[in-house]
């Protein structure tokens, strides 16, 4: 059996649809502009970017960054959550039958659970590891402007296009 239609058949047999809702859109919206506002913070109290100056460029590179941010989230917990239904698939359930939907259930609750908590904690992490990196050091002789909107775009555009690889990929 090849890897995609392992994936296909992963797919027919969740009972969870991966399109995300208008709820989860709005939430990984709302968490990508929270981690994409953090660099900001960094520019303007270590590197003194001030923010009443520079407040067009603070906001155009921090909304975004965070829509972008908030697609790497899904695309990542598409391929997060195939990855936790492959490792859980061994295990079977081992009561009585009246039990068996409940159980079920219970199980694609806490995988959607589980994929969509490791997908926001890893492009999280990697993104504010990326754009600390280039921030910081990559990109310490350009003006501190640039050097602000190209280390948070170039972190937040990498990452979803990464994600949305690593998507096509399962």
């Amino acid at each position: 059996m090849s890897s995609s239609d392992e994936f296909d058949t992963i797919i027919a047999n969740s009972q969870v649809n991966l399109e995300p809702s208008v709820a989860k859109r709005v939430w990984t919206a709302g968490v990508g502009m929270f981690t994409a506002a953090l660099p900001a913070y960094l520019f303007a109290t270590v590197l003194d970017l001030s923010v009443q100056d520079y407040l067009p460029i603070y906001l155009s590179v921090t909304i975004l960054s965070g829509i972008a941010l908030s697609f790497a989230y899904q695309a990542f917990f598409v391929g997060s959550y195939i990855k936790f239904q492959r490792d859980s698939a061994a295990k079977q359930y081992k009561g009585k039958a009246s039990d068996k939907k409940q159980w079920e259930e219970a199980r694609e609750t806490l995988l959607v659970r589980q994929a969509n908590s490791y997908a926001i904690f890893y492009i999280n992490t990697v993104f504010l590891s990326l754009a600390i990196i280039l921030g910081f050091y990559v990109l310490k002789a350009t003006s501190l402007p640039i050097n602000y909107a190209a280390s948070v775009s170039v972190s937040a555009g990498l990452l979803t296009w990464l994600a949305s690889q690593s998507d096509a990929k399962n």
